[in-house]
Order: C-alpha cells, then structure tokens, then sequence
C-alpha cells in the first residue's frame, strides 16, 4: 500500500528576466500559452508534468500495482491557472550569482560546492517545507540551479530524522550535441559554453535521479561525464530514466480551429488564404531560424527568376524573442532583419520576423508547415505543439482535416522523437538535396517543395497529430512513472506505505 500522504514537490525558478521568450505570457495564463516557444519553454513543460500527476497520477499508479491517494504539492513563485489549490505551499526561489574567488573569477568546482551549494537560507526553508509536509515526497525540478541546492541540502536531511522520504528528480534538458565534457571553465571557454551551467549539471547528475527527454540525451550525457569528478557512465545510466515530457493540449487543441486561424492570422498579418510556413521559437542560431529565413529568401527568388507567380509563393513567419543576455544573438536577429529589410519592398511582405516574444499558443494556428531546422534539440516541443493544431486543406473540392505537418533538421532528437514518418527530414546545412552513396538526402529546397504540396502536408499532418498524442498529459505522466518505476537506482519499497 503506498503512503496515504504522497507529495509531489515541484521546485520551478521561472523569472522573466531569465527566460526571455513568452515568460510574461506563460505567468499570466499557461492555458493560453504554449511551451514551445519560450527559452523556459521545458520549466513549462515540467511544471505540465506535475498537473499531469495531479490530474492522472492515482489512476496510472493504479495500474501498475500501487493504491494510491496522491495529491500534488506546487512548490513555485507563480503557480499556474487551474491547479488545485489544496496543499499549496508558496515557496520564493531564486537565482543565486555564481561564486567568484579573491581575484573575481569562478571558483573551482570543490570550492562552489562548499560556498554555493550549502547556503543556510535555502537549507532552512528546505527544512521548513519538509517539516510541513507529511508523508513521502517526490521532488521534481527542471532548473539545475535548485537541483544542485536541493541535492546537497537532501544529504543533510538524512541527519535530521525527519519522517519524510524524499526522492529527488530532475529533469535534464542540456541539447547533447553540446554536452560534451565538464573538464574545466577554460574548455567551456573555448566551447563558447557556459561553465556555471555545466558545475549545476554535474551536481544534479551527483545528487538526483535524473529523467532524460530521449535516449540519446541520455546515452550521450553519461558518455560526456564519464570519468569527470567522481561521475561514472554507469552511475548515470542507473540514476535515469527516459520520458518524454509533456505538451499543452488544453492550449492547442480547441473547439474553433478556423475561428483560431483567423484570429492568430490576423496577429501576425497575414492573409487568410496565404500559405505560411513558419516556427515559433527562442530566436536562437542553434534553432535554425537564420538558415529557414535566408534559405526562404533564396528559394522565393529562385521561385520568380523561374516565372513562378509571386501571388501563389508561402509567407515565412518567425516568432520568437531575443535572449537578452546575449549579445552575439541580438547582433544575429539584426543581421537577419537587416537582410530582409534590403529585400525588394515585394518580397519583404512576404516574410515577417520582428524579435518579438508571443505565446506559441495564441500564434501557432497560423501556420500551414511547421519548420524546425535545429543544429541541435533534446526533445523539441513546438513541432509537438504544432501537430495538436488542427487545421483543414481542399484538394479537389474535398476539405481535409489534420494537424500542422512538421519539416525538421535530420538530426537524432528529431527521429527519436517523430518515428514512423510523423515528420518530414532534411539536412539543415544545405540548400539542395545531394545524394550519398544511393540514398538521397533532402535539403531545404526539398522541405519547401513538400510543404507547398497539399497531398503532402495532409499526409504528414496527420501523423504529426497522432504522434502529438502521445505527448499529452496523461500518456506523458504514464511515460513518467513506468520509467521510474523501472529505474535501477530507485528503491521499489519507496512506493509502499512503512507500516
């Protein structure tokens, strides 16, 4: 019999100021607001996470074997909409300023651990949770940060004969393709990384179970911090597992999808019978953004060059902020602004790209293709996003109804993640397609002959929505508990009552 009393504990920072994209809008309404399109877009979908267990939690453990009577405690500084209130405990988290020596610089990793991570006031409002809360707690948090916090503060805990048994997770959303070694600050120098991001990482993969969006994620992490600071590539693997997270279905799928076409066309300024391709995202190079715009720009002047009607050519729409902690990226989003804006006035009207922030949500249904031509991804939630958006396309007087097909960069996280040919994949450095060996390789010219294919965008439409479904809250949170329940480093007795 599992605890009468079984907790989850969800420890989010979310601050405006360091997600940068749609926070604004996901902390005034997350039901009208999508994860996909916001630097803290995997802290929405962790926090989806947790209303998932709220919502399904007890009857998923049900029927793996476990009598449950489980409620869910938030642990966050702005709880969302629609959370059952009952159990909340307010809980102020924040960011703390990485530790510098003497001389200004960041301390080695020994020393922050010693200075950052046992700090009294997070260690006693920790105690003071635990000490409120009855029965066993699941502690889930995205943020490495309040990872890395909790986990040294639980080692603590264990001194403290609390009733309390705590089991604490993270969710580990680091692109792989960047997460190569943690060896020292002047390697992630050189890598143009972030070093104090890579000492929360190693901490959390120390101190935490630890859920990996993908197998690859996971594969690829253990393999970059084997061997680095007491990590092991075996302790990684028996401390994780893989589920995907959730997406907001409540804030795409709706009962008006025309009516939610018009309206988001009319806020990006578009006509009604256009055909757009777009992304809604962080505007970021790793994103691809820059390349889908350039790459457009020469395709719509190949386009007319080859007779092409300019009336009958897509529109391209990229939503999205400016991270405003980087420079690099804002000179970026301008140089790619400046480009367009040297476009013939014709063309230009073609393409919208302002820098600006919109909840993914509210702008999504607008598009007829989904781009999303990443260097890199984890899990990638707008194309997932994306699909659950219903829209219609006429072929022959006949009106089809399906989700908004997706066109991705060939890259591991995107196979993983659309199998079955739920989306259509192509090499993201190129232009043209090229062939190796006998197999063909598409490029983007390729993507937007597809996307301009209605046979095509219906076909991939749907299966980008039936793969959409196994994202939503209820088959994410079943994804959740049987991998955990399967992970080798938690104790199978944790879920059972200690009487």
């Amino acid at each position: 019999m599992i605890n009468d009393k079984f907790y989850i504990l969800l420890s989010i920072l979310f601050e405006v100021s360091l997600s940068q994209e749609s926070a604004a809008a996901f902390l005034v309404n997350m039901q009208e607001s999508g994860a996909g399109g916001s630097v803290g877009g995997a802290a929405i979908a962790t926090e989806l996470q947790a209303r998932g267990i709220h919502l399904y939690g007890n009857k998923i453990l049900k029927e793996l074997g476990f009598d449950s009577d489980m409620r869910v405690l938030l642990q966050t500084p702005s709880p969302s909409q629609n959370f059952n209130s009952d159990g909340f405990l307010p809980y102020e988290v924040k960011f703390f300023d990485l530790p510098k020596d003497a001389d200004g610089q960041p301390q080695n990793y020994d020393d922050m651990i010693e200075t950052y991570l046992v700090r009294a006031d997070r260690r006693e409002s920790f105690k003071e949770n635990l000490e409120k809360t009855p029965g066993m707690i699941i502690a889930i948090s995205h943020f490495y940060v309040d990872a890395a916090v909790r986990g040294n503060l639980i080692e603590e805990i264990k001194d403290l004969s609390l009733e309390e048994q705590i089991l604490p997770i993270t969710h580990f959303h680091s692109s792989p393709d960047f997460t190569i070694r943690a060896d020292s600050p002047g390697f992630h120098r050189e890598l143009d990384t972030s070093w104090d991001r890579r000492m929360y990482e190693i901490a959390t993969l120390r101190t935490s179970i630890v859920q990996f969006s993908t197998v690859r994620e996971r594969e690829m992490t253990a393999r970059a911090y084997d061997g680095v600071y007491g990590l092991t590539y075996e302790h990684i693997l028996k401390n994780s597992f893989v589920a995907g997270l959730p997406i907001n279905s409540e804030g795409f799928e709706v009962e008006n999808p025309e009516d939610k076409r018009k309206t988001a066309r009319e806020k990006l300024s578009l006509p009604e019978d256009a055909t757009v391709f777009g992304m809604v995202t962080r505007v970021d190079t790793e994103k691809g953004y820059d390349k889908f715009l350039e790459q457009f720009i020469h395709y719509f002047h190949e386009q007319i060059e080859s007779g092409v009607d300019i009336d009958s050519l897509p529109y391209a729409v990229v939503v999205g902020g400016i991270p405003s902690k980087d420079p690099k990226l804002k000179t970026r989003a301008e140089e790619v602004q400046s480009i367009i804006k040297d476009l013939p006035k014709d063309m230009q009207s073609y393409i919208r790209f302002s820098g600006e922030a919109m909840p993914a949500a509210e702008v999504m249904h607008a598009l007829d293709a989904y781009f999303g031509p990443s260097s890199t991804e984890t899990f990638h939630l707008a194309p997932k996003e994306a699909g659950l958006c219903i829209t219609s396309t006429t072929v022959d007087g006949e009106t089809h109804s399906h989700g908004i097909p997706a066109f991705l960069s060939d890259i591991a996280a995107h196979r993983e993640t659309h199998p079955d040919g739920s989306a259509f994949l192509f090499d993201e450095e190129t232009y043209d397609g090229y062939y190796e060996g006998k197999v063909y390789i598409n490029g983007f010219k390729d993507a937007f002959l597809a996307a301009m294919n209605k046979h095509t965008r219906i076909e991939l439409g749907r299966k980008n929505n039936e793969n959409s479904k196994r994202f939503s809250l209820e088959e994410s949170t079943k994804a959740f508990f049987t991998g955990l329940l399967a992970c080798e480093g938690v104790d199978p007795n944790f879920f059972h009552s200690k009487s």
